[in-house]
């Protein structure tokens, strides 16, 4: 199991096995299932053998690599930073 933000995961290429219900976690995770980019074992403190079959699950699901392959490119094809300094001093050249 993932521990942590699973976007670093995600940015990486690699789906996730999500749980936890305090915080943010239980919307994470919900968003990590439905989008397909893991599985949301939806439970705060899940059982080793539920980790074991989401792990199963998502080798022997090709859709999971797929997915989480495409958002993976999305990532990369962003540069964050960039976006802030031009962000930034287009907001100080319009002040």
């Amino acid at each position: 199991m993932l521990r942590g933000d699973p976007a670093q995961a995600l940015a990486a290429g690699v789906p996730v096995v999500v749980a936890g219900q305090t915080e943010d976690k239980p919307a994470i995770a919900a968003r990590v299932g439905l989008l397909g980019l893991g599985v949301d074992l939806r439970t705060r403190n899940p059982k080793p053998e539920q980790v074991g079959d989401a792990v199963r699950q998502i080798l022997a699901t090709p859709s999971y690599r797929d997915t989480v392959a495409k958002l993976a490119e999305a990532y990369r094809e962003v540069d964050g930073p960039r976006m802030i300094v031009d962000l930034v001093a287009e907001a100080f050249r319009k002040a």
